[in-house]
């Protein structure tokens, strides 16, 4: 099964909301980890 969203992706997203937000977030961070986690699993 594919993931449906890559690491680049996500990535992508990730960058996108700290620039939005002007600061890191580690909510945003916890996220992403999470989510890294899941994508590669379902690979």
């Amino acid at each position: 099964m594919k993931a449906a969203v890559t690491f680049e992706q996500v990535t992508c997203i990730y960058f996108t909301f700290t620039v939005i937000d002007r600061k890191p977030s580690s909510e945003y961070t916890m996220n992403l980890l999470l989510l890294s986690d899941k994508v590669e699993q379902s690979s």
